[in-house]
C-alpha cells in the first residue's frame, strides 16, 4: 500500500513536474508557427498550482522524493517571478517619474465618469499616462482634465476604430504607427523630456482574444459552477480556444515587430506600455521583453499576481510596463483597484539614470 502511495505521488510529480516545464519553455514558441502555444502557456498558473500541491503532499508522504518538485520550481524560477513576484516596496522620492497607463475601452463616458476622472487623475501627480482604447472626444475630454498638471497630448486613431492618447508633463514631438491590425496597435511617441535623448513611448495594445459577450459570460459560469450542461461547456471551451489560438497567431507577428522596432533603438530612452493581451508567460511578453536590454516592470518592482482585467473571472495580467534600463530602473509598481473601465490603471514609479 504505502509502495503502490510513493509511486503514485512520484509519477504524479514528474508529470507536474514536466507540463510545467513545458509551459516556461513554450514562451520561446511562436503561436504563429504553433497556434497551440498560446494555450499552452496560458497553463502555467494551474501546473505551477498542480505542482504546489502535489509537492506538498510529496513532503509529507514520500519526503526523499519531493527534490523532483524543488528542481522543477528551480528551474522555473524565472517564469514564477514573471507571472508572481515578490518585492520589498519601496517610497517613491518626489522626483521619481509616475508612469501609468490603462485601457480605457469598458468605460462609460458620461458626467459622473469625467468627475470620477478627474478626482482619481489629478490626485496621482503623473508625468506620463498612457491610455488604449479610446475614442478623439474622449481623448480631448481627457487632456483637459488634466490639462494643469500635464499640459501636453497627442491622439492616435481613426473614425472606425478607438485609438491611443498620451498626456505628458512634456512636449510631445511627433508619432507613428509600429504595427497595427484595426484597433489592435502599437504606437510610437516622441517626447522632449528632461533626458539628454528624445524619450520613445511605446503605447501598445496588441491584439486581443475578441471574446464576445456570450463567450466570455460562459466561461464565468463555467469558472464559478453556474454551467453544468456537458454541450454547453463543451462548445464554450472550443470557441474560446479557438479564438486564443487564432490571435495568439495574430498577436505574436505584432510582438516581433515591437520587437525588431525595440532592438533598432536600444540606445534610446524607452518606455513600453499598455495592454499586451497576454499574460506575464508568453511568447508576447517574453518576446518584447528580450529586444532590448529592459526591466519588466512588475517583475522588478511589482508584488502578487496583479489582476489587470477585472471581468468575467479572468483572472490575469495583461498591462504591462518596460522601461530601458540604460535609462530608468523602477522603483515601485502597483496595479490599482479603481474600477472605472473593465481593466485596472497600472502605475509604475521610475528612476531615471542620470
Amino acid at each position: 500500500m504505502i509502495r503502490s502511495l510513493v509511486q503514485f505521488l512520484t509519477a504524479l510529480q514528474v508529470v507536474a513536474a514536466v507540463a510545467l516545464l513545458a509551459c516556461a519553455a513554450t514562451v520561446y514558441v511562436s503561436p504563429a508557427s504553433w497556434p497551440l502555444a498560446s494555450v499552452v502557456t496560458m497553463g502555467f498558473p494551474f501546473f505551477l498550482l498542480a505542482a504546489l500541491v502535489i509537492g506538498g503532499l510529496a513532503l509529507i508522504f514520500t519526503p526523499r522524493r519531493v527534490w523532483i518538485t524543488l528542481v522543477a520550481l528551480l528551474l522555473c524560477i524565472g517564469s514564477i517571478r514573471n507571472f508572481a513576484p515578490i518585492n520589498i516596496p519601496r517610497t517613491p522620492a518626489p522626483d521619481d517619474w509616475h508612469v501609468m497607463t490603462w485601457n480605457m475601452g469598458g468605460t462609460q463616458w458620461n458626467d459622473s465618469t469625467l468627475e470620477r476622472l478627474r478626482q482619481y487623475l489629478t490626485q496621482q501627480r503623473l508625468d506620463i499616462l498612457v491610455v488604449q482604447e479610446i475614442s478623439s472626444p474622449n481623448a480631448d475630454e481627457l487632456a483637459q482634465l488634466l490639462h494643469s498638471q500635464m499640459p501636453y497630448s497627442r491622439f492616435y486613431g481613426d473614425s472606425q476604430w478607438y485609438g491611443h492618447t498620451i498626456v505628458s508633463r512634456w512636449p510631445v514631438i511627433d508619432y507613428e504607427k509600429i504595427t497595427q491590425n484595426g484597433a489592435n496597435r502599437a504606437i510610437l511617441y516622441r517626447l522632449q523630456s528632461p533626458l539628454a535623448d528624445t524619450l520613445f513611448v511605446i503605447s501598445c495594445h496588441l491584439q486581443s482574444m475578441h471574446l464576445d459577450a456570450e463567450v466570455r459570460s460562459g466561461y464565468s459560469a463555467i469558472v464559478h459552477r453556474q454551467e453544468t450542461d456537458p454541450d454547453s461547456v463543451e462548445h464554450t471551451s472550443h470557441t474560446l480556444l479557438a479564438h486564443i489560438m487564432d490571435n495568439g497567431a495574430l498577436r505574436a507577428f505584432q510582438a516581433d515587430t515591437v520587437a525588431s522596432f525595440l532592438n533598432s533603438h536600444a540606445d534610446r530612452p524607452l518606455i513600453i506600455a499598455g495592454d499586451l493581451n497576454d499574460t506575464p508567460v508568453s511568447y508576447t511578453r517574453q518576446r518584447i521583453f528580450e529586444a532590448a536590454p529592459l526591466y519588466d516592470c512588475w517583475r522588478s518592482a511589482g508584488n502578487g499576481l496583479g489582476r489587470s482585467f477585472n471581468r468575467d473571472a479572468i483572472y490575469v495580467r495583461i498591462d504591462h510596463i518596460f522601461c530601458g534600463k540604460s535609462h530608468f530602473s523602477p522603483k515601485r509598481c502597483v496595479m490599482d483597484t479603481t474600477r472605472i473601465s473593465d481593466h485596472y490603471p497600472l502605475h509604475c514609479w521610475l528612476v531615471t539614470e542620470k
